[in-house]
């Protein structure tokens, strides 16, 4: 009687050099603006007040943040005391 083999899956096919440079074409064409630039420059339909929420906005959360992170660490602190 021969011993039943193993059930392995189709090997996956080979990637082309076709489909590797549109790959890296496509990477480098995505543009990612810098932090910086992304907060100065706005769009020209907004005002002031649309800015200044913005801001406000991101003040908040980086405070909320920044306030869950610290919590965290003194539970931390806390419970190694114990």
């Amino acid at each position: 009687m021969a011993k039943p083999q193993a059930h392995r899956p189709p090997r996956r096919p080979k990637v082309t050099h076709e489909v590797k440079t549109a790959a890296t074409r496509l990477a480098h064409r995505i543009e990612r603006p810098a932090a910086g630039l992304a907060l100065a420059a706005a769009p020209t339909g907004t005002s002031d007040s649309n800015r200044l929420l913005f801001l406000g906005g991101l003040a908040l959360l980086f405070l909320v943040l920044g306030d869950a992170a610290f919590l965290a660490m003194s539970a931390r602190a806390i419970r190694d005391e114990r």
